[in-house]
Parts: structure tokens; sequence; C-alpha cells
């Protein structure tokens, strides 16, 4: 199987004796005046692809993918939007997910579950001389990434003003992604046949961007004259 390094003491390594993972959902959405929606799901997973610590190989760390016996999920999440004023709207989402993971491995007994919180608010803002801006805000709870790793808590912020002219042929745009650099690190930790396992990942996901964009062509270009052609005759025919 194909392996390549993570860090310098930690390696991924491919399976080949995985077996199809099996997913079964149930899921029940609702709406209300076309504006609160919401669902409830609900699913169940045979031989979840886990992602399994081991040193067996060596002193570095493999992690393999493997299949965990079972792994459920129920959650529930809620949306709504908000028009706070006329230069100002707002929607705001909720999610809840208790998930477990059950499985064994070379007598190594894995049973975690977690529950799992997320919420997000996204602002629309219109301001003078026809500038409009976006903000939004997303947290996420500790979670348990792949069966068996625990992953710590993260949030950002993302958003940026943006204009057109020239009657919207020329359009400008300013924007940053995690703001304040607080979902750039990931910090996790496994526990697996004894052997621990804590570190940090961290990925460059704070960044500025300019773009400037200029839509050429006529925007009133006539609409091609529609020729009725034998085939349609036939349909006509036959739909009489």
């Amino acid at each position: 199987p194909f392996e390549y390094r993570l860090t310098e003491l930690n390696f991924f390594s491919g399976n080949p004796f995985l077996t199809p993972q099996y997913t079964t959902n149930y899921q029940l959405s609702f709406s209300y005046k076309q504006a609160l929606t919401g669902s409830v799901l609900y699913s169940e997973t045979q031989d979840f692809f886990a992602d399994i610590l081991d040193t067996a190989k060596t002193v570095v760390t493999f992690l393999i993918p493997r299949n965990l016996d079972e792994s459920s999920n129920l959650s529930f999440n809620v949306g709504y939007p908000i028009t706070l004023t006329d230069w100002w709207e707002l929607r705001a989402d909720l999610n809840y997910t208790y998930s477990t993971y059950n499985g064994e491995f070379e007598d190594t007994v894995i049973d975690l579950e977690a529950q799992v919180y997320t919420a997000s608010v996204s602002n629309t803002l219109k301001f003078p001389w026809g500038i409009r801006g976006d903000i939004s805000y997303y947290y996420n709870s500790d979670f348990i990434w792949r069966g068996s790793i625990e992953v710590g808590a993260f949030s950002r912020v993302d958003g940026g003003i943006r204009k057109s002219f020239l009657e919207g042929k020329l359009r400008a745009s300013l924007t940053f992604s995690d703001l304040f650099n607080n979902g750039s690190d990931y910090v996790y930790e496994g526990d697996y046949g004894g052997m621990m396992i804590e570190g940090v990942r961290s990925r460059d996901n704070r960044r500025f961007g300019a773009r400037l964009s200029y839509k050429f062509g006529n925007d009133k270009v006539k609409s091609s004259r529609k020729r009725k052609t034998g085939l349609d005759e036939e349909v006509n025919r036959m739909s009489d």
C-alpha cells in the first residue's frame, strides 16, 4: 500500500483490505413560512472507514484506514433568516450532533462518543454608494475525526466588501478569511491500545484578497430565431 509523510514521525498508509462501508439514513425536514427551516437526521454505518494509529512497523506512527464495526449519528439543525433593518440582513444556523463509534482491533476496544455543536451567523450589509459587505462567524466544538482522533474546538471569521461600476460591468472586491487566525490550528489527541498521541496540525487559512473583474460583451443580445424542424412536426403529430 502507498505511504506518504504527514510529519517527521507520522505517516499515512493505505489499506488494500478495506471493505465497503454501508450507511442507512433517515431524515425529517420542516419549513415554516418559508423562513424557519430545520431537520432531524439519523444515520447508521456498518464497516465505517476509521483511521487507526499503528506503531507495529517502526518507531514512527502510521495512520491506517480500517473498517470499524459501526458508527451512528443523530443530528438536529435549525436555520432562520432575519431582516434587522433595510441595510442589514442576518441568517443564523445551529446544529447539534451526537456521534458514536464502536469496534475492536487486536483486542483493543474502541467505544467513543461525542456531542458536537456548530453555529454560524452570516451578515449581509448595504452601505452608501452601492457598497455591499458580508461578514460571517463559524464555531465548531470538539469532535471525533474518523472514529479515533479527538479534535479540539475552533472558530473563524470571514468577510469582505464589494462594489460595481460602469452599470455592473466592472466589479471590485476585498475579502478576508479566518481574520483572527482561530481556525488554522487543529489540536488533536488519540488513545489506541495504550498508545497516546497529541499534536497540532496547522494550515494557512488566514488570507486577504483583492479582485477586479470586467464583463465584456453585449447583455442585450437578441435571442436566436426558433426554427421549426421536421422533428417538431412529428412530435406534434404524435401528441394529437
